[in-house]
């Protein structure tokens, strides 16, 4: 076998060695045959160009020799025009002849006996002869004629003094057009190409003729490298031009300062050759084909033992997994070194030939197997039998977790992979737990809660049980995150986590649904209401403990909301709408409570969303109105400004206040629209005002969350007409406060276009000090409740004067709210506030209705 193919190889390699020296004889002889079709044409257009231009050179010399002669240098200037263009036309091709003094202009003119006075100062030729003693022929590069805008080329001498000084230059001009004629004229294959430079690599025509490449300088191209060793030659390049690979063959004209090149594209040169190559590859390829399929078939039945031996060794030392394989009698007839290592067997004690009872019985006794043999075995071999494949994951001894596919084979025995999957097993049951527990708590998440329940139902309808579902939500969590930061928040949360397990049974599920929701599935199997009500206690009792957590006591509420199964429902997730029902009320009733789902709650929802459409439809029918309540300068009774206070027109109800529709419009979103309408009609109103009468436009952190807010305040400012300063945004703590968003931006944003942020309610928010810390307000506006009290409550009257205080310290100014009487006016004064507002001042009114003079003669200046 190994001679045929050595055989075969050395035919194959002298095919090959014959093909390749015949191919490389016909390349050789397709590119001379190119080099000699290129050096003829180099030749003709050579001795074309040199004959042309000595021509016109002879004329020129004519031309300076006969402005030396005595008998022309006392001639008229007209005799000597006629003289010049007599001699100048001996030349073909010629365009025109010019004679220039020293400095530059034209004195005689082969076009007229009476030449106009151009200047050819500038012109390259003109500057080579004035700057250099040489008189020998210059060739100059392209340039459009100054009269006749042909491109052409100009050819020139020196024209010296009797004292050898500079006198002027005679220069003739040949159109480029000669060359262009002269090169079509020629016979060119596709992508082959003809050039004429200067001796310095500029362009003086090229074919195929393209105007860009005229004048274009060459000077760093091959074709100059090359003409600095040898005046003509030849060599293989890519064109900077066109980028097409061509032989090129170059040659200096003679002693004149040009160069002429012909390339000839390299595929056009070889195309013939290439088709040779490709009809001997095919050959090639095909009797190659044909030899190896023949070796193949041969050496086929030879090879094929080894190397399935040689695969089945290296795969069996290679394979991660353990492998073994029995025989239909349960023999052991193969096996790699990772079976043997896994099960902390060797080689000594397992051998070819040891039957799988006596394998499993080793196993046991090196503590890799704790069943019983026999019993392992003869199940193994009848689940074979039965399936043809029998996966195990079993546990051993050690801890460890090896996963094995037993399959059976047609002769009656079986094979077996072994795989240690300790890891991914630990990594699955973790995966598993994520999958169903909360990260931060390690209690249930929402889809354990949800199977949990699915399964209490499956209980529920076989067994005649019952339980409650509890949904949780703390009070006043939210502070505490603003306040002490997310930690301390994560800290709590996890404490009420504990606190809640510690409530329950094993039987019964607790979960946290995300943020401070948490839920209690409670199992119960006599009176579920009872039941339900003493954990509810025992739950509200327990979360309202205090905390202690990193140095920081903290007190929390916990609102509840109760579903019971079966009387509320057989569905999930109806259960926990009707458990979030009832959360939603215990939250609008005080919070720090818990309640039960009733029909009444289930009517009120129906009605909160029959009001939402109703709130819909009244911003789709312009159904609102703007009522304005002035704010009074304490000090002097002048009127300041103005809250704007939105009113529901109602078609049946009548006037609706902000009460009854705000907060619902808070939940549902709507408020934003509601908010940015309120915010262009009181801008729009206000530009009427008095110029010194600012207008108030309380903001929801609906509006912030949206992230439109400045631009909707720009588009009202600018809608409008009003300035920015006469605008005052009232915000409340929960906006200032919320460090998860953008609003500190937006404050920012805000108070750069001008307009001012107003704190309202101030001293009712849980961190109010630390509000008015944190972003430089305008204004505060004190709360009622504290202005209600200032002529019967000493300590009202101490907060009041704090807060001016602090106002005062911060430079900010101060509004006392819900004034009513003129003690409570006179009071706010005393205790330092800026401004008041209340019904003293007047109702809210129309815009139309309200006047800027201070209806209340007990205002008295301080």
């Amino acid at each position: 076998m190994s001679v045929m193919v050595c055989l075969a190889s050395a035919f194959l390699l002298g095919l090959c060695l014959v093909c390749i020296n015949v191919l490389a004889e016909m390349r050789a002889t397709a590119r001379d045959k190119a080099l000699n079709v290129a050096n003829r044409l180099v030749a003709a257009i050579d001795n074309d160009i040199q004959r042309n231009i000595e021509s016109i050179d002879l004329s020129l010399q004519a031309v300076v020799d006969g402005l030396k002669r005595p008998d022309i240098s006392g001639v008229s200037a007209e005799l000597r025009q006629v003289i010049l263009f007599d001699r100048s036309t001996a030349a073909r091709h010629l365009g025109v002849v010019l004679v220039t003094d020293a400095d530059g202009i034209v004195r005689l003119d082969s076009r007229t006996t009476t030449p106009e006075p151009i200047s050819a100062a500038d012109r390259d030729y003109f500057l080579v002869h004035q700057h250099n003693d040489y008189a020998g022929l210059y060739i100059g590069r392209p340039v459009a004629g100054r009269l006749t805008g042909a491109g052409a080329i100009g050819i020139s001498r020196r024209v010296n003094n009797p004292d050898g000084t500079f006198a002027g230059v005679a220069v003739a001009s040949l159109r480029l057009d000669y060359f262009k004629t002269l090169f079509k004229d020629i016979s060119l294959n596709a992508g082959s190409s003809i050039a004429l430079t200067t001796a310095d690599g500029v362009v003086l025509m090229r074919w195929p003729y393209d105007p860009k490449y005229i004048g274009l300088s060459l000077r760093s191209s091959k074709v100059f490298d090359n003409l600095a060793r040898a005046p003509a030659g030849h060599f293989e390049s890519k064109a900077s031009t066109d980028g097409v690979w061509r032989l090129l063959v170059y040659s200096q004209i003679g002693q004149l300062p040009l160069v002429i090149s012909v390339g000839q594209s390299l595929e056009t040169i070889y195309a013939q050759w290439w088709h040779y190559v490709l009809i001997l590859a095919t050959l090639g390829a095909i009797f190659t084909a044909v030899v190896a399929f023949l070796l193949l078939y041969i050496g086929r039945q030879f090879k094929l033992r080894t190397r399935s031996e040689l695969n089945l060794s290296t795969a069996l030392t290679n394979m991660t997994q353990g492998l073994s394989m029995f025989d239909r009698d349960a023999r052991l007839v193969l096996y790699n070194e990772q079976y043997l290592r896994m099960y902390g067997c060797s080689a000594e004690t397992v051998k070819i030939g040891t039957t799988f009872h006596e394998i499993l019985k080793l196993r046991k006794a090196f503590g890799s197997f704790d069943g019983d043999p026999e019993k392992y075995a003869s199940e193994l071999v009848t689940a074979l039998k039965r399936d043809g494949t029998v996966a195990i994951r079993a546990a051993c001894p050690d801890g460890r977790m090896i996963s094995v596919v037993n399959r059976a084979m047609p002769n009656g025995g079986w094979v077996a992979t072994h795989e240690d999957v300790s890891e991914r097993s630990r990594y699955e049951k973790q995966i598993a737990h994520l999958a169903h527990h909360d990260a931060l708590t390690g209690l249930a998440n929402r889809m354990l809660l949800r199977e949990r329940m699915e399964r209490a139902l499956s209980n529920l309808r076989r067994n005649n049980g019952s339980f409650a579902v509890f949904l949780i939500d703390l009070d006043r969590f939210k502070a505490v995150n603003d306040t002490l930061g997310h930690p301390i928040g994560d800290a709590l949360l996890k404490e009420v986590a504990a606190r809640l397990q510690a409530c329950t049974r094993e039987v019964d599920t607790v979960a946290r649904l995300g943020g401070d929701e948490f839920a209690v599935l409670q199992i119960v199997q006599d009176d579920v209401a009872d039941g339900a009500i003493i954990l509810a206690m025992r739950l509200l009792e327990s979360i309202c403990l205090p905390y202690e957590i990193d140095g920081d006591r903290i007190t929390i509420g916990a609102s509840i909301g109760i579903a019971l199964a079966p009387a509320d429902g057989l569905d999930v997730d109806l259960l926990m709408q009707y458990a979030d029902l009832a959360l939603y009320k215990v939250k609008s009733d005080g919070r720090n409570n818990f309640r039960f789902f009733s029909g009444e709650l289930a009517e009120d929802a129906m009605d909160r969303r029959a009001f939402e459409a109703e709130l819909q439809d009244a911003l789709a029918q312009r159904q609102f109105e703007l009522l304005y309540q002035p704010e009074v300068e304490l000090s002097s009774g002048r009127v300041t400004g103005a809250e704007a206070l939105p009113r529901w027109r109602h078609p049946q109800r009548g006037l609706v206040l902000p009460e009854a529709f705000v907060p619902l419009m808070d939940e549902s979103g709507l408020i934003a629209e509601l908010g940015e309408w309120v915010l262009r009609e009181a801008c729009a109103a206000a530009v009427a005002w008095p110029t010194d009468v600012k207008v108030s436009v309380n903001v929801s952190p609906v509006q912030f969350g949206r992230g439109n807010l400045v631009d909707a305040v720009i588009l009202a400012l600018s809608e409008s007409g009003l300035a920015p300063q006469r605008l005052r945004l009232e915000i409340t703590e929960t906006i200032a406060l919320d460090e998860n968003s953008e609003n500190r931006s937006i404050l920012n944003q805000l108070r750069n276009v001008g307009v001012g942020i107003v704190l309202d309610d101030f001293g009712t928010g849980f961190s109010s000090l630390r509000t008015v810390q944190m972003f430089p307000f305008d204004k505060i506006k004190i709360d009622k409740s504290f202005t209600a009290d200032l002529a019967t409550n000493p300590n009202s009257a101490a907060i009041v004067c704090a807060m001016n205080g602090l106002a005062r310290g911060l430079k900010i100014g101060s509004l006392a709210e819900g004034i009513e009487t003129t003690d409570q006016c006179e009071l706010a004064r005393f205790a330092g506030c800026e401004e008041g507002q209340g019904l003293l001042f007047g109702p809210p009114v129309p815009a139309g209705e309200l006047t800027f003079q201070c209806p209340v003669a007990t205002v008295r200046a301080a």
